[in-house]
């Protein structure tokens, strides 16, 4: 699916661009579906889809949801996921699933929200412009994030009930007016924070219930 245009131009925001159910192997590229409540609806078993170079800017509940799928090994590359309501994009139970350094990510209530994975690396993601939470993780577990911006005025990062991660080079300042929200949460066992910066934050770290965190 190369070039629709699936824009809502009527009041407020409405319906899904794209919806996949069940669906693997489909590549939708160069298209735009603004002003939606999702940009494109990933559910079902859908797997090895690839959603590049899109622009699902302004959606009502979350650029990207992915939230009920059970399927593997989706690509999301590229696209514009501005000024998203909930969510830039949510990701639930897709350990395969690659988020690439290309998507924009700015004004999105949340950056990215993984939850219910494993074995997952991130890296070089920008999400410093995001309102509140840069990127959740709840349940993510043996994943790495690698030199991501993470802005948001609640939480840059929090990680809640995930262990076994690694976080390196994670620059979660706030950018704002003042001192605004805490920069890295952590808020489980095991997991390894190494060369970050949280500059202008209320709270800079914070861990809870945290053991043998290095360095």
């Amino acid at each position: 699916f190369t070039n629709i245009v699936a824009t809502w131009t009527g009041a407020g925001q409405s319906g899904n661009g794209f919806t996949l159910t069940s669906s693997s192997g489909n590549v939708i590229e160069g298209s735009t579906a603004k002003n939606r409540s999702r940009g494109v609806y990933v559910n079902g078993g859908s797997h090895d889809n690839t959603i590049e170079n899109n622009d699902f800017s302004n959606a009502g509940y979350g650029a990207i949801d992915a939230e009920s799928n059970s399927g593997q090994g989706n690509k999301y590359l590229g696209n514009n996921l501005s000024n998203s309501g909930n969510y830039g994009i949510i990701v639930v139970g897709d350990s395969a699933v690659a988020i690439n350094a290309a998507n924009v990510f700015a004004g999105a209530y949340i950056g990215v929200s993984l939850q219910n994975v494993s074995g997952v690396a991130l890296a070089n993601l920008d999400l410093s412009g995001v309102v509140r939470y840069g990127l959740y993780l709840q349940s993510v577990n043996d994943s790495t994030f690698t030199s991501l911006k993470a802005g948001g005025d609640y939480y840059g990062v929090q990680a809640v009930s995930s262990t076994g991660n690694t976080f390196t080079n994670i620059d979660a300042s706030w950018s704002g007016v003042g001192r605004s929200g805490v920069g890295i949460h952590l808020a489980s066992p095991s997991n390894v924070l190494d060369s970050s910066v949280v500059g202008n934050r209320t709270y800079g770290v914070v861990f809870g219930g945290a053991s043998n965190e290095g360095k």
